[in-house]
């Protein structure tokens, strides 16, 4: 029997695509992103420009009662701030993080923050409702939760945290932004998911960065998002693809749609494969068919995408490892022989092998080696072999555990990894459904992988 051997680490591909749009030179502008025929990226600007223009405001403001109801206004650059809350290092840090936060947005989205010099919002932190209705800011708001935004004006209600604080008015002040800027707030999943990406934020009191994954719940009290994930992520309370894109406003009454959006956002920001076509959605927020224009973008990264969700959502966590979804396939080459193929528990994800497996054929996998996985909060390492270990459990499967799989081409309402079939006794058998490139995954949190070590070889053959 003739053995082919590959090293699946060595030949792996990472083709990383340039998140930007080209690099401006000093004193010129930055390109807009490319559009779908026939969308303007200037007159979308400009008639956004132009409805803000002729906003005509809000009712003034009832400044006479201020002392008398404990109200208080500190002004920034762009920020007319008005509390009731006691003041405090955290409190009075809001509007310093709130000013640089307009000059931030305005780059994240490749605009000359000169345009923003002499925008101005009202932002409200309240304690509670009446001294503010009172005062008259809450007129033309809504009976909200938990914070709003509505053209000039951002309302949020006290958490009793002042991180989660700061994330609100954020998430509020980004919907204003890009109100503002580009005229609308569709597709939901998007301006919510975005909101959220980007009030994710580190601040230690002189530099703001916006746009953190964070590292643990710690980093970001209040957001939970990641735990909500993890928690309704299971098989039978996954959202699919297409169901985060087609919420509506009316979709966003709790957190969960928040997170699912904050996902699906977060992914295609951290994959370059996406970034072309996400970059066009701002511009696409006042078409009523921005999703379909945005998949049309995608075009055939669309079921990649799909692939990628699925792995994402299954795989979540704190610190997570993005190199996987930023990793291009091996060119797949049916199976003549048996083969020898080494793998790397250090490489994050689901692992494309370089062999394109047949529809209805049985092939039968066979196992060697021993690996190391490290979870770091609890400083230790587990060694594995390649039927993972029961006594720590990852993803409701033994740590560590192989699985192997040929993915679905089936619509983006099926998980493509449903028929993945795990290692037992150090070997499997695998009948795909559908003809297509084989992957295997290691069983291991995301920010476990590049500090787990060692390898295992597989034997690779068709039964006969």
């Amino acid at each position: 029997m003739k053995l082919v051997r590959l090293h699946a680490a060595a030949v792996f591909l990472f083709v990383l695509l340039a998140v930007s749009f080209g690099a401006a030179q000093p004193g010129e502008p930055e390109p807009f992103p490319a559009l779908p025929e026939g969308i303007d990226a200037k007159a979308v600007l400009d008639e956004a420009e132009t409805r803000a223009q002729a906003w005509r405001g809000f009712d003034e403001l009832e400044y006479a009662q201020m002392s008398r109801l404990g109200i208080r206004l500190v002004r920034g650059k762009h920020i007319e701030f008005y509390t009731d809350l006691a003041e405090s290092p955290e409190v009075n840090g809001i509007v310093p993080v709130l000013d640089e936060a307009v000059t931030q947005l305005a780059l994240f989205f490749k605009l000359d923050p000169e345009r923003y010099a002499n925008w101005h919002i009202e932002a409200f932190l309240m304690s509670g409702r009446e001294p503010f209705e009172i005062f008259g800011a809450l007129k033309r708001a809504p009976d909200f939760k938990n914070g709003y935004a509505l053209e000039s004006r951002i309302w949020i209600l006290d958490q009793k945290q002042a991180y989660y604080n700061r994330f609100l008015l954020l998430h509020e002040l980004t919907h204003a932004f890009m109100c503002r800027t580009f005229g609308d707030l569709n597709p939901r999943w998007y301006s919510e998911g975005i909101a959220d990406y980007l009030a994710l934020h580190r601040w230690d009191g002189k530099t703001l960065t916006l746009g953190i994954y964070p590292e643990s719940p710690d980093e970001v009290p209040g957001f939970g998002r990641i735990d909500r994930i993890e928690k309704m992520g299971r098989e039978k309370n996954r959202k699919t693809l297409d169901t985060v894109l087609d919420f509506d406003a009316g979709d966003f009454s709790d957190n969960d749609s928040y997170a699912w959006s904050w996902a699906l956002v977060t992914l295609l920001l951290r994959s370059p494969r996406y970034a072309e076509a996400v970059a066009a959605i701002p511009y696409l927020m006042t078409r009523r068919d921005a999703n379909a224009l945005f998949l049309e973008m995608l075009g055939e990264k669309s079921a990649r995408l799909n692939r990628d969700w699925y792995e994402w959502i299954a795989g979540i966590g704190y610190g997570a490892d993005f190199s996987g979804f930023a990793r291009d396939d091996l060119p797949a080459e049916p199976l003549r022989e048996p083969v020898e193929l080494t793998l790397s528990p250090q490489t994050a994800g689901w692992q494309s092998a370089g062999i394109l497996l047949s529809a209805g054929k049985t092939y039968s996998i066979r196992a060697e080696g021993r690996f190391k996985v490290y979870i770091g909060d609890e400083g230790r390492s587990f060694p594995c072999e390649a039927n993972g270990i029961s006594l720590r459990y990852n993803e409701e499967a033994p740590l560590g555990q192989v699985s192997a799989a040929v993915p679905s081409e089936k619509p983006r309402a099926v998980n493509p990894w449903k028929s993945a079939v795990p290692f037992k006794n150090s070997q499997l058998k695998l009948t795909p459904e559908t003809s297509g490139p084989l992957f295997f995954r290691f069983n291991i949190p995301s920010n476990a992988a590049r500090k787990s070590a060692g390898s295992i070889s597989l034997i690779i053959a068709e039964e006969h």
